[in-house]
């Protein structure tokens, strides 16, 4: 290795020697406040206005939607959808209701929409929807629980606009 290194030596001296009589300056950077394309005169006239959407109203669930019925059918109403109204004909209000009061509310009301249900035709499903209001947020929790420890009912899926 050291005779590979003697004969290339001074080759590399030279190399080095070119690269040091080399004046290199250093230019300043770029300034990238602005593009091309973007001008000051540009940014004044910009205006951020932002989407008035939902401003003003409170976050949360304020109702639930829920399909009732055997539970073997819950999930199968899909391709009925005909069968069971777009817009829930029955509505269980808990407005202004304790949690205690929602939940028993909640379960004395079930099985009527059980009966109803099974009255109708097949799926023998059928839709509710339970109102809480967006308030604080508890009734929602309670009522949120409540569907997810009975079996036979479910969230009713979403409907396309």
């Amino acid at each position: 290795m050291n005779l590979v290194l003697n004969e290339i030596q001074p080759k590399l001296d030279t190399i080095r020697q070119h690269l040091n009589d080399l004046t290199l300056e250093r230019t300043q950077p770029k300034d990238r406040g602005k593009t091309s394309n973007q001008t000051s005169a540009n940014l004044e006239q910009v205006e951020c206005r932002p989407n008035s959407v939902g401003i003003g109203s409170k976050a949360g669930k304020g109702s639930f939607v829920v399909n009732v019925g055997e539970a073997n059918n819950l999930y199968k109403t899909s391709k009925h959808s005909k069968l069971i109204c777009s817009n829930p004909s029955i509505c269980l209000d808990l407005h202004e209701l304790t949690k205690e009061q929602a939940l028993a509310a909640l379960n004395d009301s079930l099985p009527t929409w059980i009966e109803t249900a099974n009255r109708g035709v097949y799926p023998f499903v059928i839709q509710v929807r339970i109102v809480c209001g967006k308030g604080s947020q508890t009734l929602s929790e309670v009522v949120m629980q409540w569907i997810n420890s009975q079996q036979q009912v479910a969230h009713a899926p979403k409907q396309k606009q």
